[in-house]
């Protein structure tokens, strides 16, 4: 599984973020989320057709999007968006983005970045380890 970052620093990227979140009601999901430290630091706004995903390391800003996976247990959020027509700055063709059953909305936020559907689709078999650490 290998998921792209800029700079050689590392084999993928994952952030925690706090939220600020807007769950509309239907089947719009949006959301401002902003992410601290090294190689979390940067910002994620998903709208109703774009999204932008600004870090040191990518640029994704107002791309397209379609969503491929959304999936809602409890507490617990699931979110994939296929980002469409990015250009050079954006790394990644799909945004993974997930919140831990834990009542809080605003904070338990995760997201990963993908450089290919192939990529995202092997994680989600493997159960979404690409963040986990391994031994």
């Amino acid at each position: 599984m290998r998921t792209v970052t800029a700079g050689g620093l590392g084999i993928f990227l994952a952030m925690s973020f706090l939220i600020s979140p807007s769950l509309a009601a239907g089947p719009s999901f949006t959301g401002a989320f902003q992410g601290t430290g090294r190689a979390c630091n940067g910002a994620l706004y998903i709208r109703t057709k774009t999204v932008s995903w600004l870090t040191p390391f990518s640029q994704c800003r107002k791309v397209p999007y379609e969503v491929i996976e959304r999936n809602q247990k409890g507490d617990e959020r699931r979110f994939a968006f296929h980002l469409k027509q990015r250009n050079q700055a954006c790394l990644f063709d799909v945004l993974y983005l997930y919140h831990s059953d834990t009542p809080n909305p605003d904070i338990g936020w995760h997201v990963i970045g993908y450089a290919t559907q192939e990529e995202y689709q092997a994680d989600k078999q493997d159960g979404y380890t690409a963040n986990s650490p391994r031994s």
